[in-house]
C-alpha cells in the first residue's frame, strides 16, 4: 500500500507497510497520516499579513478504506476547535461564538438548536451564570442543542462546555501577565462540546446527545459581580462566591442542573479548562472524575485507544466540608485554604448532577500549548461514546 504526498514543487511516494511492526497496524500508519495532513493543511487561524507563500499539500492514498472516511472528519473537525481556540476574544466573542453554532446548525438539519437569551435565563433562575455575566459588556447566552440518534433510548448524553470567552479573574483580578496570558482557551470545552454533537450526528451513532454551553466573559466593571455576593442557583441551592476568579464552576453547576432536569440527561459530561491545581498534579493529562466505575472503565480504555493522556481523580464529597462553613449560604463556591482546588471543583459540581451520572474532564493542563489550541480528549469521547451499550 502506497500513500502520496505531492505539491506543486515535489511529490514523494511512501511505501506503508514499511511502518508496519507488531504493535503498529497499516490502519494506525494511514490514520497518523490523515490527522498530520490536517495539522498542516487543515483549516487554521491566522491575521499574518505577511505570509510564507503557501504550497497545498495533497495527500493521496491508493487502496482507500470507507472506514477512514470518519478519521477525516474527525480530523477536520479537530482543525475547527483549534481555529476556534486560538482566535483572540475581540474576534471571537460571546456573540460570534453563538453565530458559529448557529451557522453549524443551519448545515445540520439532524440537531435541533435553542438559545437561552439573558430573560430565559432570568426565567430559569440561572442566577450562577447571570452574575459571572454582570461585568461583561455582552449578554450572556447558553447553547442548546439536541441530536436524538435512537429517540425512544432513554439513554441521553450531554456535553457541558465550559464558554468563558476571556477570564480576567473579576474583581480577584488575575495577575496581569503570567496568570492573564491564554485566558482566551477558557473557552475550549464550549468548543470541543459543540463539535461533539455535530461530528457524532454526522456519524450517524444511534444515541441521543446534547450539549449545553454556557456563553459569558469574566470580567470588570461597576455592576461586575463582588466576592462574598449570594446567589440562588438554577438548583435552588444557594452559593456564596468566595474568589471570582472561579467563575467557571458557576456557569457549569446551572447548566449541568439544565441538563438533569430540563433535558433528562442520563449521563452528564462536562469538559472546562478549570483550576490551576490540575495541571500542578498531572501536568499535561486531562483529570477525570467519575460518579460511576464503570463510566470510567470505558473512557480510560477510549483514551487508550486514541492515545490520549488521562488520570483519574478522587470524586468524594469529603472534600466539600470546609465550603458548609461560615457562611450564610448553602454553600460557599470554593475554598481559599483548602489546596486541592480540582477535587473540590469536581465534588461541587456533581452537587447540581441531580443523582444523574456524571464526569467532570478537567483540561486545564491539555487545552493548549504554547499558545495553540489542542482540542483534547475529542477523539476520545467520540470513541467513549461508540463504546458504551
Amino acid at each position: 500500500m502506497s500513500l502520496i504526498l505531492k505539491n506543486n514543487l515535489r511529490m514523494y511516494q511512501i511505501d506503508a507497510n514499511s511502518f508496519i511492526t507488531k504493535k503498529i497496524k497499516k490502519d494506525d500508519v494511514v490514520k497518523s497520516f490523515i490527522y498530520n495532513w490536517h495539522d498542516i493543511n487543515g483549516k487554521q487561524f491566522n491575521l499574518k499579513t505577511q505570509k510564507t507563500k503557501y504550497k497545498p499539500t495533497y495527500l493521496l492514498i491508493n487502496e482507500f478504506k470507507d472506514k477512514w472516511f470518519e478519521d477525516i472528519l474527525i480530523a477536520s473537525q479537530m482543525c475547527e476547535i483549534k481555529s476556534l481556540q486560538n482566535m483572540p476574544p475581540n474576534i471571537l466573542t460571546i456573540s460570534k461564538f453563538v453565530s458559529y453554532a448557529k451557522s453549524l446548525c443551519n448545515h445540520n438539519k439532524l440537531m435541533k438548536l435553542n438559545i437561552l437569551e439573558i430573560n430565559d435565563l432570568k426565567k430559569l433562575n440561572m442566577n450562577l451564570i447571570l452574575g459571572v455575566n454582570k461585568g461583561s459588556k455582552e449578554n450572556a447566552k447558553v447553547i442548546v442543542i439536541e441530536y436524538k440518534g435512537k429517540p425512544n433510548s432513554k439513554q441521553k448524553i450531554s456535553f457541558i462546555g465550559k464558554g468563558i470567552i476571556f477570564d480576567s479573574g473579576g474583581y480577584n483580578l488575575k495577575t496581569p501577565g503570567k496568570y492573564m496570558n491564554d485566558m482566551k482557551f477558557d473557552m475550549s470545552g464550549a468548543a470541543i462540546a459543540l463539535l461533539l454533537v455535530d461530528t457524532l450526528s454526522k456519524l450517524n451513532v444511534k444515541k441521543n446527545i446534547s450539549c449545553v454551553i454556557p456563553v459569558t466573559d469574566n470580567m470588570i466593571d461597576a455592576a461586575a459581580q463582588l466576592p462574598e455576593t449570594i446567589l440562588t442557583s438554577m438548583s435552588g441551592k444557594t452559593v456564596e462566591v468566595v474568589n471570582t476568579d472561579a467563575e467557571g464552576r458557576l456557569i457549569l453547576a446551572d447548566a449541568i442542573t439544565y441538563a438533569a432536569k430540563k433535558l433528562n440527561s442520563s449521563l452528564i459530561i462536562d469538559l472546562a479548562t478549570l483550576t490551576g491545581t490540575v495541571i500542578y498534579a498531572l501536568g499535561k493529562y486531562t483529570g477525570a472524575w467519575s460518579s460511576k466505575d464503570q463510566n470510567w472503565t470505558i473512557l480510560e480504555k477510549a483514551a487508550k485507544n486514541q492515545n490520549e493522556l488521562i488520570w483519574r481523580m478522587p470524586l468524594n464529597d469529603i472534600f466539600l466540608n470546609s465550603l458548609y462553613k461560615n457562611t450564610h449560604a448553602d454553600i460557599l463556591s470554593c475554598s481559599d485554604t483548602d489546596k486541592p482546588d480540582s477535587n473540590i471543583a469536581a465534588a461541587w459540581l456533581n452537587l447540581f448532577a441531580n443523582g444523574k451520572d456524571y464526569i467532570h474532564l478537567d483540561i486545564a493542563g491539555s487545552a493548549d500549548e504554547k499558545s495553540f489550541g489542542k482540542a483534547p480528549m475529542f477523539k476520545t469521547l467520540i470513541n467513549f461514546v461508540n463504546l458504551l451499550n
